[in-house]
């Protein structure tokens, strides 16, 4: 009897404690989340808060602060700014233009601020946003495109290269006024100017091929047929 007893005793010292699995949460400590899943929460937004961000970096001013970090609104301005830049001077999508245009912008979003966490992880420099929160800043810094891709819309290429040049321009104010207190020097500078750089070249030479200029001969080899001389008119200056 008393044998039994010690062997329930004993199996109960022996069995693991749950305390110290639950001590973290009774403290306030959330378990940690491992690989992606630890980004789930950056897709778990309410619109309103998309639109707010939207709203702030359409209206840039200094100090500026995005609602919440988030990545749903990023991959919402990009696929807009897909469609949107490679709307034709006809109003009709040109699938070729959304190919070029998906190539180059879902890429550029996402390489270009895992490129420059890298950079400053080999340098061993401070890093004051996670990668999640890089990707959200470089995807909202692309929503002032969206209005100026429409105004390319007028063919007019002086107009066209200076809505690029300035749309380029508030893209990288934004950028700027969102990462200035978060990178060290040089690479702000450096990042800034090359979104600047990046985006103007492909906005010039992407609205090139877009919208062709109505003034230069699409068709320059073309023969103009000759015109047709009525045969009494050729009998008739023959004879004279």
């Amino acid at each position: 009897m008393n044998s039994a007893f010690v062997d329930m005793e004993d199996e109960y010292v022996n069995e693991p404690s749950t305390s110290s699995q639950t001590e973290g949460l009774l403290d306030g400590e959330e378990p940690k989340k491992e690989g992606w899943v630890k980004y789930e929460g950056y897709f778990d937004v309410d619109t309103e808060d998309v639109i707010q961000n939207i709203k702030s970096v359409l209206v840039p001013k200094p100090g500026l602060r995005l609602h919440t970090l988030d990545l749903y609104g990023p991959f919402w301005i990009a696929t807009t700014l897909v469609f949107s830049a490679s709307l034709g001077a006809d109003l009709r999508y040109d699938f070729d233009a959304i190919s070029i245009a998906s190539g180059f912008i879902f890429p550029y979003a996402l390489l270009t601020p895992l490129a420059l966490y890298g950079i400053l992880l080999w340098k061993q420099l401070p890093i004051q946003k996670n990668i999640a929160e890089l990707i959200s800043i470089y995807g909202y810094a692309l929503a002032p495109f969206i209005p100026i891709s429409f105004l390319l819309i007028i063919p007019i290429p002086y107009l066209q290269t200076t809505v690029i040049f300035l749309g380029s321009l508030w893209s990288s104010a934004v950028l700027g006024l969102l990462l200035w207190d978060s990178l060290p020097p040089p690479f702000k500078q450096i990042f800034i100017a090359l979104h600047f750089i990046l985006m103007f070249i492909f906005l010039f030479f992407f609205t090139k091929s877009t919208y062709p200029d109505p003034s230069v001969d699409l068709h320059p080899g073309a023969s103009v047929a000759p015109a047709i001389v009525p045969a009494s008119g050729l009998n008739a200056t023959h004879s004279a």
